[in-house]
């Protein structure tokens, strides 16, 4: 008996589940996998010390503190370099 057109498609017609999520999310999964390495290569202790202030914290937390306050910086100066280049922009077309 062949199946017509209108039917529901074949188990083999369907993509797996599991293949389609790792599809869609495998640089996530990589990145998880990444993080979770880098922190368990990173648990040693460090002092860390700034003009009268000295904290002690894991490296992992040092380093991802200091990546965090990174894209902050980035962002933020980002921010003001879109906004001069639309300001030039602007003062161009008003030539």
């Amino acid at each position: 008996m062949s199946q017509s057109s209108g039917t529901a498609p074949r188990p083999a017609d369907r993509p797996n589940p599991v293949t389609a999520f790792l599809a869609r999310r495998w640089l996530a999964l990589v990145l998880l996998v990444l993080v979770a390495v880098f922190i368990g290569q990173n648990r040693a202790t460090v002092s860390l010390d700034l003009f009268w202030l000295s904290v002690r914290a894991p490296q992992w937390f040092v380093l991802a503190l200091v990546l965090l306050v990174g894209i902050i910086v980035g962002w933020v100066f980002k921010g003001r370099q879109a906004k001069a280049s639309r300001a030039a922009k602007a003062a161009k077309a008003q030539r």
